[in-house]
């Protein structure tokens, strides 16, 4: 299982290895931990996230949330075949799980291809009794945007998830994301900058953002949106190098300017 061997197996054996949460944090029960994986995730640090889902786990191991939560930390660090292998773990609990279902269809997408992945999104919105919340539809999107079909059949994927969830800026901004890894950055820019007005916070949400600034040409309003990230976490070491490099093309462009018209 490699990195990631320390991961909750649902087995009752205790995670080992490097990776798992620090021995000193406090004793906190499954519902902290879901919240502080839940925080560390949307904040885009995904392996503190897996390690706080699995700690929720070893709380109790039937919960559906931190089993989603692993899957798609692993799916954000680009880990598709580990994803694969715990999707597979969470589905034989929770075979009816839409998010699961969801999960694993984007796993499904990087190592099987979209028409297999697509047999699990169909299950994923089609599951009865269960209601299906935004995630299916967001994936479901992103499967038809990255599979030849219309633009407008994701968009009307995109448009159901936002119905669902479009009270959470967190929504807003996995629209944006998906339609930025296509090229629709006019799009995705109107997601994010409505994400913006949501969260304020959000470090990761604000250089997304100044990214897809960058891809409009559109510089000013790029470093303006990377020292709103630095307000929000001075640390922010994106921030920090895409503010030094567009100041360096900054001053590039206006010596240019001075060239011509000297």
């Amino acid at each position: 299982m490699g990195r990631f061997r320390w991961l909750e197996m649902g087995d009752g054996s205790e995670p080992t290895g490097a990776g798992r949460p620090p021995s000193g944090a406090p004793d906190l029960d499954e519902g902290a931990c879901l919240a502080k994986a839940d925080e560390h995730f949307r904040a885009g640090r995904y392996e503190s996230a897996l390690q706080w889902y699995s700690r929720a786990l070893r709380f109790v191991i039937g919960l559906e949330e931190a089993w989603v939560g692993q899957v798609r930390c692993l799916l954000e660090l680009e880990e598709h075949v580990e994803a694969n292998i715990w999707a597979d773990r969470a589905l034989e609990r929770f075979p009816e799980s839409p998010d699961l279902l969801a999960a694993k269809a984007a796993a499904l997408r990087h190592t099987r291809g979209i028409a297999r992945a697509m047999e699990y999104s169909d299950a994923s919105l089609g599951v009865k009794g269960k209601p299906v919340g935004a995630y299916p539809w967001l994936v479901r999107g992103d499967l038809l945007l990255n599979g030849g079909s219309s633009r407008q059949s994701a968009e009307r994927c995109f448009a159901k998830a936002l119905e669902l969830g479009g009270a959470d800026w967190y929504t807003h901004f996995l629209v944006g994301s998906a339609l930025m890894a296509r090229g629709l950055h006019e799009q995705a820019r109107q997601r994010l900058s409505a994400a913006t007005g949501m969260e304020r916070r959000n470090a990761m949400l604000y250089c997304t953002l100044g990214a897809c600034y960058e891809q409009l040409g559109d510089v000013g309003a790029a470093i303006m949106t990377y020292s709103r990230a630095l307000e929000a976490d001075s640390k922010c070491k994106q921030a920090k190098t895409r503010l030094a490099a567009l100041s360096r093309v900054g001053w590039l462009r206006r010596l240019v300017s001075r060239i011509r018209r000297g």
